[in-house]
């Protein structure tokens, strides 16, 4: 009867081959290695083949039920137990094929975790997931929860990693199911005490853990390798190394404490943090506004993943904006100075492809926007324009006897209205580009 639950459990195996029913020894020899004499008795024992006459039906007890009457084989609960099994192990491969290896290896991983280094998760617990690489998880907590059963600090957030390196380590969590690690690296964590930011801190050796729904950080990891001084006082749980306090952490009802602060996710993967639904709009906006449908079925883009079945917005107002032409500009103006040289129009033009027998490149045109009595003057040099205003404002206010009151052009850089305000103070006026006036 010492191993009537072992021999069971061997039963229930779906791969029933010598290196599984190895390695199920080795880890039942381990269990009983306490009582080596004992274990060894009784697996020579469990492994001895005989053929006893066949008992009465009133002495004979089933080991997996422990009803008598009927043999382990003849057991309907046993049965119905391993039928139960094969249909939830059916159900699960067929939600994927990533699914269905990732349970297989949990399985064999039960039997041989003792050649292999394991860490402990806690109380942590597992949540069904499609994809477990996948860099958001919105159902997971955002909390650090302080566990003392844990040996190493883990979360299921890829993008709160600032170092990160591929890392597969064996996790044993509180109902001996057995889970995986994806990578190692560091997070960093901004505290607040009494209120206040505190110093930033990063939490070293940190595992990704896709499968949980937690993030734990580890007491024993901090007081055993950091040189924490841990210290509980009624709701409130004080970490403090070197005699100062780092952070803290707040007990509530449940008995569950969560440390005060949040983590400070990396830049690089701050797109990530959304819970938008990855439609045909999002990847549309997201892609400059293109065609998604011919990225996709050109095979243009790697990546797109479409989780939702509606159709796109049919009206996508930067697309429309984009595609509106402006007004024409009128070339005729609307309004026009009451009196001569209250605004005269400045234009310079070239580089000439040749230049003139005197070596202009350039000229510049002054027009009166009252009379629309024009001048043009010849420039060796584009610098030569503040000049050739000068020379055109001593001629015209001589001939007329009235000052220019303003000037207009289109951003002209050879004189700016810092310069012409040292001329008797004439106001500038700037158009845009290529606009008629």
């Amino acid at each position: 009867m010492e191993y009537s639950s072992f021999r069971s459990a061997l039963l229930l195996l779906t791969n029933f081959d010598f290196k599984t029913v190895k390695d199920a020894f080795l880890q039942e020899q381990k269990n009983r290695q306490p009582r080596a004499a004992d274990s060894a008795l009784a697996l020579s024992s469990a492994l001895k083949v005989s053929t006893p006459a066949k008992p009465s039906s009133q002495s004979i007890v089933c080991e997996f039920c422990d009803i008598k009457g009927h043999t382990e084989a003849q057991c309907f609960k046993r049965r119905d137990a391993r039928e139960s099994i094969l249909k939830q192990r059916k159900e699960k491969r067929e939600k994927g094929k990533e699914r269905a290896n990732a349970a297989q290896q949990e399985t064999s991983a039960s039997a041989s975790a003792s050649v292999q280094s394991a860490e402990f998760a806690g109380n942590a617990s597992t949540h069904d997931y499609t994809n477990p690489h996948s860099p958001l998880l919105s159902d997971a907590g955002s909390d650090w929860i302080v566990d003392t059963g844990a040996t190493c600090h883990m979360t299921p957030h890829r993008h709160w990693f600032n170092t990160y390196t591929p890392n597969h380590t064996p996790i044993q969590l509180a109902n001996n199911q057995i889970i995986y690690s994806v990578g190692l690296g560091s997070v960093r964590f901004q505290p607040v005490i009494n209120g206040k930011p505190g110093r930033l801190l990063e939490f070293e050796r940190v595992l990704h853990v896709p499968d949980l729904r937690n993030n734990l950080l580890s007491v024993l990891y901090l007081t055993r390798a950091k040189s924490y001084i841990v210290t509980i006082q009624h709701d409130q749980i004080f970490f403090k190394r070197n005699g100062a306090l780092l952070f803290t952490a707040a007990i509530n009802s449940n008995n569950a404490a969560s440390i005060n602060g949040q983590v400070v996710p990396m830049t690089q993967f701050s797109g990530m943090v959304s819970t938008c639904p990855l439609d045909l709009t999002l990847w549309h906006r997201r892609l400059n506004h293109g065609d998604v449908k011919k990225l996709i079925q050109e095979d243009l883009v790697k990546g797109i993943v479409v989780k939702s079945k509606d159709l796109p917005d049919p009206i996508c107002e930067p697309c429309i904006a984009g595609k509106q032409h402006r007004s024409n500009v009128s070339k005729l103006a609307s309004h026009h100075a009451s009196g001569l040289l209250e605004l005269v129009h400045s234009d310079v033009h070239g580089p000439l492809p040749v230049q003139t027998r005197h070596g202009y490149h350039y000229w510049i045109t002054f027009i009166d926007d009252h009379s629309r009595h024009w001048a043009v003057m010849p420039l060796k040099k584009k610098s030569d324009a503040f000049a050739a205003f000068k020379h055109f404002k001593a001629y015209a206010e001589n001939q007329l006897n009235l000052k220019i009151k303003a000037t207009r052009d289109d951003k002209v850089k050879e004189y700016t209205a810092s310069t012409l305000l040292e001329l008797n103070l004439i106001r500038m006026e700037l158009l845009s580009e290529q606009t008629g006036h």
